[in-house]
């Protein structure tokens, strides 16, 4: 989206969108993040019409990391995670060839996410079995 606006607006555009969903904020609810949002698609709409599909009430459900505290707010934000697996599927598939069915690349996928998991996502994931007790002690 960043890149479909003009070169000149984007750093006034990318600043108003922070103040508008502060990162990892504590006060801020998804549906109050929502409602800002939608306060700035409609100010930009008439000059970018491609952010009224934004404004569907579908997207608010983007907004629910707002709900965990802020060190797990940093993760979830994070596309990098994904990509990179993605990239490793694609790498896989690709030194395989031909798979005799969908069950076997289901399993080779399956593979290669526990691979991951053990060595290059060996990030500590058990701080989400204590999101509940972070929320309380906020």
């Amino acid at each position: 989206m960043y890149w479909k606006f003009p070169h000149k607006a984007r750093k006034k555009i990318s600043a108003e969108l922070h103040e508008v969903i502060p990162l990892e904020t504590k006060s801020l609810t998804p549906v109050a993040a929502f409602k800002n949002f939608s306060i700035f698609v409609d100010k930009y709409a008439v000059q970018y019409p491609f952010l009224k599909r934004f404004k569907a009430v579908r997207n608010i459900g983007y907004f629910t990391y707002l709900e965990y505290p802020a060190e797990i707010q940093r993760i979830i934000y994070s596309t990098n995670w994904v990509e990179r697996l993605n990239r490793d599927y694609k790498r896989v598939l690709k030194m395989r060839g031909a798979m005799p069915s969908a069950e076997s690349v289901i399993a080779l996928m399956g593979a290669v996410a526990i691979e991951k998991e053990n060595g290059t996502y060996s990030y500590p994931v058990s701080v989400f079995r204590e999101v509940e007790e972070l929320k309380r002690k906020e």
